[in-house]
């Protein structure tokens, strides 16, 4: 759960940043929106995310409620960063030629579009259902650490 509101966080206050978004994976800057982009708007936003789920997982067990904010915290924050990263190297990418950009859409308009890189299978709902699994690994090796 901290994984996947820290992605919605980060992509919908990400998107008010000022600063453009860079690629996770070269620093090379893109559009808002891109999949694999981030900002420090958006991470901070993503780590704001994942805290608050931590807290409020925390709220049921008051005794443990800091554990609960780390654990929320560290595991949300790297799932969502998971997230671009597979965003950015093996989510299925098409090319829209009428709109000139790419999206993660395999139709417009009843037209298929132009794949232009990552795995066929990999579509976003994949890259969140592994990310989400990233975040969920991550939780269980921190509640051993902490």
């Amino acid at each position: 759960m901290a994984t996947v509101n820290a992605d919605t966080w980060a992509t919908e206050l990400g998107a008010l940043s000022r600063q453009r978004p860079r690629l996770i994976t070269t620093g090379r800057p893109v559009e808002a929106g891109t999949s694999g982009g981030v900002s420090r708007m958006g991470t901070f936003a993503a780590l704001m995310g994942a805290l608050f789920i931590g807290a409020v997982a925390g709220l049921f067990d008051g005794a443990q409620i800091m554990r609960y904010i780390w654990l929320g915290g560290g595991s949300g924050l790297m799932g969502a960063l998971s997230d671009s990263l597979l965003g950015a190297t093996v989510q299925r990418i098409y090319f829209d030629d009428e709109l000139g950009q790419e999206t993660e859409k395999p139709w417009r308009r009843g037209q298929a579009l132009r794949a232009v890189h990552g795995w066929p299978w990999m579509t976003n709902d994949m890259v969140n259902l592994w990310a989400s699994l990233v975040g969920g690994m991550v939780g269980i090796l921190l509640s051993q650490l902490l």
